[in-house]
C-alpha cells in the first residue's frame, strides 16, 4: 500500500559533494595556512588556531554529507484515491 507521499531526491548528492569539498578544504587549508604563514605567531596561538579549524571544519563536512543525503528536494502529499483513505467527519451529536 502506498503511504500517500511522494519524495524526490534530485541534485542532493551534488550539494552534499560541494559541502564536503568546502569542509575538507577548510579542514586541510586553514591549518596549512597557519603553519605556512603563521611563523610570527606564538606557538600556542598556532596550535589553538589549528585545533579550532579542525573542530569547526569536521562537523561541517559531516553535516553537509548527512543533510545532502537525507533531505529531499521535493516532498508532496498525494490525494486519497479511495473512500477508505478519506478522513471521516467527527460525530456532531451531543448526548444528554
Amino acid at each position: 500500500m502506498q503511504s500517500g507521499k511522494q519524495v524526490e531526491f534530485r541534485g542532493t548528492k551534488v550539494i552534499a559533494a560541494i559541502g564536503v569539498l568546502c569542509g575538507a578544504a577548510m579542514f586541510l587549508g586553514l591549518p596549512a595556512i597557519v603553519l605556512i604563514y603563521g611563523a610570527h605567531l606564538h606557538t600556542a596561538v598556532q596550535v589553538i588556531t589549528i585545533i579550532l579549524a579542525i573542530i569547526v571544519a569536521g562537523p561541517i563536512v559531516l553535516v553537509a554529507a548527512f543533510f545532502g543525503i537525507v533531505i529531499p528536494t521535493k516532498a508532496t502529499k498525494q490525494q486519497p484515491t479511495s473512500d477508505e483513505d478519506e478522513p471521516r467527519p467527527a460525530d456532531s451529536q451531543v448526548s444528554d
